[in-house]
């Protein structure tokens, strides 16, 4: 019976999902892109709540703010909502360098052929030079994972 009980929470924790604010806080950049229309370069505010619960994400696309609601993510993808004029429902695939990848469609009418494609890249991280004390930034994992497949 202990065993059983045992092996119950086991099964319990390894299916609750992950908290949002798993993801890096800091400036993200990306892209936007809306059916046909252009690809926006877009900046993304990550920010963790102080007890690391809760997660806020804004996206900065051409001087316009664009506050995500209902974040969740769970193993590899991130959901979220957002309303860049029509509310939308947005699933986010992880790749590599925690970069995350994906499309937006429309809540009032989900089988509609528009849709918005959402493209996010972690902040750089910034180091200390060990010889001369300043600070630098480093590529993140997902820049230099890029800059490697060029150089091949």
């Amino acid at each position: 019976m202990k065993l059983l009980f045992s092996f119950s929470c086991l099964l319990l924790l390894l299916t609750v999902p992950a908290p949002a604010a798993e993801l890096q806080s800091g400036e993200w950049s990306g892209t936007y892109a809306f059916a046909d229309d252009d690809v926006l370069r877009v900046k993304y505010l990550v920010e963790a709540e102080t007890d690391g619960s809760k997660l806020k994400i804004t996206m900065n696309a051409a001087e316009v703010e664009i506050i995500f609601s209902d974040i969740r993510r769970q193993k590899k993808q991130l959901n979220f909502r957002m309303n860049p004029g029509e509310v939308v429902d947005c699933l986010l695939t992880l790749g590599e360098g925690g970069t995350y990848k994906g499309e937006c469609s429309s809540v009032v009418d989900p089988t509609a052929a528009q849709t918005i494609k959402v493209f996010m890249r972690p902040p750089q991280v910034e180091t200390q030079d060990e010889a001369t004390g300043d600070n630098k930034a480093v590529e993140s994992d997902a820049a230099v994972a890029d800059a490697e497949k060029d150089e091949s």
